[in-house]
């Protein structure tokens, strides 16, 4: 189960980017993602994000470089700020918080953070057409 308790302290530094364009509904759907991860490895792979239970709320789907990664969070104000976790398989397990600013373009531009790591990963992640 994703824990809800960081997610509140994550909205509210979420909530200082700046505002993007786009709507909220219009970043439901399947994207290409590239990234260096909080221990500086790179990766790629596939993201599908769709609607969660709740107005606002989302569900993200990653699979990348050999793991599947699911995540829950909220949009707005221009901003996806999502918990995620590794679902359980061969890699070793790891969990962390991600903030993404939606661009007018579509495209998501996300910091990473994985619980027991002091550096942060980058994100880019472009609509698939």
């Amino acid at each position: 189960m994703l824990r809800k308790t960081g997610l509140i302290a994550l909205l509210t530094v979420a909530a200082c980017l700046p505002e993007a364009r786009l709507s909220q509904d219009g970043i439901h759907g399947a994207y290409v993602v590239n990234g260096v991860d909080p221990l500086g490895v790179e990766y790629t792979g596939r993201l599908n994000i769709s609607r969660g239970a709740a107005a606002g709320d989302v569900i993200m789907q990653w699979i990348v470089t050999g793991a599947v990664i699911r995540g829950e969070g909220t949009v707005g104000d221009g901003v996806i700020a999502v918990e995620w976790e590794t679902v359980p398989g061969p890699r070793r397990a790891a969990r962390g918080t991600a903030v993404y600013e939606i661009l007018d373009d579509g495209r998501l531009i996300g910091t990473l953070q994985m619980d027991g790591l002091d550096r942060a990963g980058t994100e880019t992640v472009f609509p698939d057409p």
